[in-house]
């Protein structure tokens, strides 16, 4: 239940659409609070000064002229919008328009405006047309929408600062890496030696002998998260053993086989094994960075792709990108990783499940960069120095000796440089970190 509360706060949170839509509830009660206000603030005969001083015909006019204001600022607002979420989509590609969706400056803004439409609708439709009518003017109600018209100008101009410092290729770089950050921080919790606990002991899975019941998806999506917490759940009630297939990212067809179930005493009924099952995979059109570390260095690395390709021909944005990948690989490498197996809440061990290595994602970074960034002299050296700067914190020594791998296969680049200084220091700089490797290596 908490990874799926989990996860539909994350739809949420990159949706549009629900924070405009809070504002506007709130808008439309607002209005009606207030127009009981002014109701009591009259029959009280209190006088409040700086309110609208004129008669019902003239608030008719007033909220009128502002009603169709805010549709023209909502109208043309919108159309920034989708004029910015265009052109990010082609030059950083269409992954990165979560992260524009999910601004929250961006989803305020739009709120406000709309949130002032209805305000300004629901009053207006509360105020009759006659001056003779019984009812006072509601001045408080007028002047409250005056403000909110005012304050939605001075969103207005907010809103257009941020969205073209948004569209910058820094900012887009510097939110993907925060995206993915909180991503690391999320599935790889230890921050660094002095805050780790101890090694947490070895646990040995215990799967019963006998045949095992096959689970198999029931529909095709990109598995964007495991609930651990069902399928312990699930295990405990059931004296079972689970063994998933499948980690976050991946792609699940119908049919794929995604976890085998070994029961120790008489297996459980089919019906509750295939409806649990529903509940231990979270599927969706598309990876999300929940539990998917891989997906925000993909969306960075994309990034950098993209501005290499010949129709961008940007460096400069890919070495940005390649310097906040190397900052991230760096956090990652320093973290523990997390266990393959669960234990309930007995400590008994229920669940084992694959889980991406540090070497499984930083070789999908450099295995892409290395091919895109062919030629490019800059590119190319800050690939290696990422590698240096790894040195350090790379805690294993399969991970040194991937690094030693990667620098073999980035050296072979340097015959696609076409200057022969620019391969003299590229070769310069592969043997400078090989040295560095190698002393870290010990």
């Amino acid at each position: 239940m908490i990874t799926r509360l989990l996860n539909l706060y994350e739809r949420l949170r990159s949706s549009l659409w629900v924070v405009p839509a809070l504002l506007t509830v709130g808008a439309f009660i607002l209005s009606q609070l207030t127009m009981l206000a002014d109701a009591w603030i009259q029959q009280a005969g209190i006088q409040v000064p700086l309110l609208f001083p004129g008669g019902l015909q003239g608030a008719r006019h007033v909220l009128g002229a502002l009603v169709a204001s805010m549709v023209s600022l909502t109208t043309i607002s919108f159309s920034m919008m989708m004029v910015v979420l265009t052109l990010a989509s082609s030059q950083f590609g269409p992954r990165v328009l979560r992260n524009f969706l999910s601004d929250r400056v961006n989803q305020v803004a739009l709120g406000v405006f709309v949130a002032t439409f209805v305000y300004c609708l629901g009053v207006l439709s509360r105020v009759p047309e006659s001056d003779g009518s019984s009812m006072d003017t509601p001045r408080l109600a007028v002047t409250l929408a005056v403000a909110l018209t005012l304050l939605s100008l001075g969103t207005l101009i907010s809103f257009i600062h941020h969205i073209a410092r948004s569209i910058q290729a820094s900012q887009v770089v510097m939110r993907a890496h925060g995206e993915l950050q909180r991503s690391i921080r999320t599935v790889y919790p230890d921050l660094d030696d002095e805050t780790k606990p101890a090694d947490p002991p070895a646990v040995a899975p215990e799967r019963p002998d006998g045949p095992a019941r096959e689970v198999r998806a029931e529909r095709p999506g990109y598995l964007q998260a495991i609930a651990t917490d069902e399928v312990l759940k699930f295990a405990r009630t059931h004296d079972a053993w689970v063994q998933l297939h499948l980690k976050p990212g991946q792609f699940v067809n119908s049919g794929d086989r995604v976890a085998e179930v070994w029961a120790r005493s008489e297996p459980p009924p089919t019906e509750a094994l295939a409806k649990s099952a529903r509940d231990w995979l979270v599927l969706g059109p598309e990876r999300t960075g929940e539990q998917d570390v891989q997906f925000g260095f993909r969306q960075i690395t994309e990034i950098a792709t993209r501005a290499l390709s010949p129709g961008i021909n940007d460096p400069a944005t890919a070495v940005s990108c390649i310097d906040y990948i190397g900052e991230a690989l760096a956090d990652l490498a320093a973290r523990r990783q997390p266990p393959t197996v669960s234990c309930d809440e007995d400590g008994r061990p229920r669940c084992q499940r694959p889980q991406d290595q540090f070497t499984d994602i930083a070789a999908v970074v450099f295995d892409n960069l290395r091919v895109y960034g062919r030629g490019h002299p800059e590119v190319m050296r800050r690939l290696v120095a990422v590698l240096a700067h790894l040195a350090p914190r790379l805690q294993e020594p399969g991970e040194n000796q991937w690094a030693l791998t990667a620098l073999e296969s980035l050296a072979t680049e340097a015959k696609h440089l076409g200057a022969t200084t620019d391969r003299e220091r590229y070769e310069a700089k592969c043997a400078d970190t090989r040295e560095v490797l190698e002393a870290a290596a010990g």
